[in-house]
């Protein structure tokens, strides 16, 4: 009856510590899940703040790729612009997803739209800005810059057509009123090219000429005035575009704001409230043991009191141990059941004890866990604060800059070239930006100043004058071109004959490399000939095809070093061809400066002729002067044009002949490998002679179509030598041509002389 008593306590007691354990792992794995959980959200808000930082960042890099455009006005800065919206419009996507995914889309839905409607106006502002300026064009050879230089060459042509001074001086006017327009913005200007243009209409209806030629010649001036006026309206629309997009890029930086704080505050309430979900469930467990244990104790004390008297001291002890006292006696008995039952509480007491120790450690392992994470999250704040703030100052001093750099920007289109950026205030790049604007103020106030003086001594015609050559850059190529234009009219048609003489003597190094190519690759065809000849009597002499092999591969590598002169002839060639036209851009240079003499010329001498004009008979004879000098300027521009006729065949022709060498460069490439191929083979024949009959035909056949190839490189040999004459032909009539303007010139100046 005891020994059953006994058993059944202790099967009792052993029931109610399994469940305090099951509670206890069960509330353990509850708090391990939802600290995995904790980490998971953790990472998603860190990655949710990377983003609105991200935004924040790209929002800056448009507006620093805006700038550039604005400064350099190239085309990859307006695909660069275009990918950094893409980015930041990407982000935002990606942002609203994970706000979706934290339950937080509500709340940020109103601006996250705010930014993505904002970044879609400016881009779209930017874009349109972008599209004026290629509509205006980037230089005067493109857009509608083209298309004015186009009609108001077309309408001075017509002026000239009529020989009438006055109205080609207005023509004259009207041009320099616009260049000034388009170098300073003065809207002033535009009165004075209306009033040119009046003039202009009046003398043309009192000239008397038929209607046609007037209704021409009026066409003209609108088709130059409308482009010039739609120029202007660009021009004035571009500082509304900029002012828009400016307004828009304001209007974005208040919402950004809100919703880079607003995260912020989300951020740091979820994980408060983290970290006090997981307080309360620690708290949850440490509760759900101490129940556990309480409930074992008392149990444990119900089913001892139920033992009887034998039991007594088993009983205090148990007693004593239920209450935490770890160093008790156990009692001692000879009796079976009681002796098991004082080692099992022995055994118990010891098990207890170090569970306590177990527990212990655990609770300071835990409490510094928490500590441990409650200070790395503090420092992730603190850190997360600190960043924002520096972006939050590095974009008001980058958004300071730019508005600096693009006021100096402004007014050096402007064409005020006095301004200037300090340099303290900045960092980073604007530095660098900063001190080139700078320079090139310094440099273009300069330069400008230094040219209008001599412009305006020339204009006296005063040519002593001489241009500073102490500029750097272009106004040094500026001041030298100023410098040369005075007396270069002699030594630029000595550099034309040089350069005829030039085209002269590489034209014929041409002809004469492109015959000895011929030559070389006919002697390569009547090798390979041989080649195929002798594989063919190898493929009747199985026995003797080691011999033969090692000719036939002697013969190859002789074919392969005729190749490779060849080779090297088509790249002699080829530099010869490069070097001719490298003289034709040098005799185009100099006939361009030429036409632009011949034009400031003309120019003199329609105002020398209005002046003598107005002065009646008094300048009759400086009258008829001034009329030769005209001539003069017209049949040197005529001249020029003439030449730079001559001169566009002549690079065309140049070009068929550098692509006829590319040609024959690919042909004998493809012999080089046709008779390494064969060199290969001819190896293996010598190697493998088991396998050398089906070899040597496979060879045969490959000889047959390279002897094929080698044919036809002979006929394109044949034409490159025909074309190498044609181009000398060419040469020597551009020679000719060049040594006709010259006595043409020599002549002009002599019939000045006599006048």
């Amino acid at each position: 009856m005891k020994q059953r008593t006994i058993s059944g306590a202790l099967d009792l007691i052993v029931w109610i510590a399994m469940a305090a354990i099951i509670v206890g792992a069960l509330t353990f794995g509850i708090f391990a899940g939802y600290g995995v959980y904790a980490e998971q959200q953790k990472a998603e808000l860190r990655r949710l703040v990377e983003d609105i930082d991200e935004v924040e960042a790209g929002f800056v890099a448009a507006r620093e790729a805006e700038k550039s455009f604005m400064i350099e006005l190239r085309g990859s800065r307006i695909e660069e612009h275009r990918r950094i919206v893409a980015e930041v419009a990407q982000t935002l996507d990606r942002t609203e997803e994970q706000l979706t995914a934290l339950g937080l889309e509500t709340e940020h839905q109103a601006r996250i739209a705010d930014l993505r409607e904002h970044l879609t106006t400016y881009q779209a502002a930017f874009m349109e800005m972008a599209e004026t300026h290629n509509r205006l064009g980037h230089t005067d050879d493109d857009g509608l810059k083209a298309e004015m230089r186009v009609a108001a060459r077309d309408l001075e042509q017509r002026v000239r057509a009529i020989d009438d001074p006055e109205m080609l001086v207005r023509v004259l006017m009207m041009r320099r009123y616009e260049k000034d327009f388009l170098v300073r913005g003065d809207d002033s200007l535009l009165g004075d090219i209306d009033t040119q243009a009046g003039e202009f209409l009046d003398i043309l209806a009192g000239l008397g000429i038929d209607e046609d030629t007037m209704i021409a010649i009026e066409d003209s001036l609108m088709a130059y005035q409308g482009s010039f006026f739609t120029i202007v309206g660009e021009r004035m629309a571009l500082p509304l575009l900029v002012e828009d997009m400016n307004a828009t890029v304001a209007a974005t930086e208040a919402p950004l704001r809100e919703t880079v704080a607003a995260v912020q505050a989300d951020v740091a309430r979820i994980e408060a409230r983290t970290m006090l979900v997981q307080g309360l469930l620690m708290a949850i467990s440490a509760v759900a043991m101490l129940c556990s244990v309480v409930a074992f104790v008392i149990s444990a004390r119900r089913l001892c009191r139920r033992i009887g008297a034998p039991m007594e001291a088993v009983t205090h002890a148990l007693t004593d141990l239920a209450a935490g006292k770890e160093n008790i006696t156990v009692p001692e008995s000879d009796l079976g059941e009681i002796t098991e039952i004082c080692a099992a509480i022995g055994t118990f007491r010891d098990g207890l004890a170090e569970r306590e120790r177990l527990k212990a450690e655990s609770e300071a392992q835990r409490l510094e866990q928490e500590r441990l994470q409650i200070a790395h999250a503090e420092e992730r704040s603190a850190a997360a604060e600190r960043e924002r703030q520096m972006l939050s100052e590095r974009a008001e001093q980058e958004a300071r800059a730019a508005a600096e750099i693009a006021e100096v920007v402004a007014a050096c289109a402007a064409g005020d070239f006095s301004h200037r950026l300090s340099i303290e205030d900045k960092t980073g790049v604007f530095v660098k930006i900063s001190q080139g604007i700078n320079c090139i103020g310094d440099a273009a106030e300069t330069g400008l100043t230094d040219a209008m003086q001599v412009m305006r001594a020339l204009a006296r015609g005063d040519l002593t004058q001489r241009m500073a050559t102490d500029h750097p850059g272009i106004f040094r190529q500026i001041a030298d071109a100023v410098n040369d234009t005075v007396g270069a009219l002699d030594r630029i048609v000595g550099e034309i004959l040089e350069g005829a003489a030039a085209i002269d003597s590489s034209s014929s190094e041409v002809a004469s490399a492109a015959a000895d190519i011929s030559q070389r690759s006919e002697r390569s065809a009547a090798t390979l000939e041989e080649t195929a000849a002798a594989l063919e009597e190898l493929s009747a002499s199985v026995k003797a095809s080691a011999g033969t092999a090692g000719e036939a591969r002697t013969l190859a590598s002789d074919a392969q070093e005729r190749a490779n002169s060849s080779q090297e002839i088509g790249t002699r060639t080829a530099e010869a061809i490069q070097r001719i036209a490298a003289s034709s851009d040098k005799i185009s240079k100099a006939t361009s400066i030429i036409e632009d003499i011949a034009f400031q010329t003309n120019l003199l001498a329609l105002n020398a002729g209005v002046e003598a004009a107005r002065a009646g008979p008094a300048g009759a004879g400086f009258s008829v002067v001034a009329s030769e000098v005209r001539a003069l300027a017209q049949r040197s521009s005529e001249a020029a044009r003439e030449i730079n006729g001559l001169i566009e065949e002549s690079v065309n022709e140049v070009q068929r002949g550098v692509g006829l060498v590319d040609a024959n460069a690919e042909a004998l490439t493809s012999v080089l490998e046709g008779i390494r191929a064969i060199v290969s083979r001819i190896s293996q024949i010598a190697d493998t002679s088991s396998e050398q009959s089906v070899s040597i035909t496979e060879l045969t056949s490959a000889m047959h179509s390279l002897d094929r190839t080698t044919q036809e490189n002979v006929a394109i040999l044949e034409e490159t030598t025909a074309a190498s004459s044609s181009l000398f032909d060419e040469a020597r009539r551009l020679n000719a041509a060049v040594a006709h303007f010259t006595r043409l010139q020599a002549a002009g100046a002599r019939a000045i002389a006599a006048e």
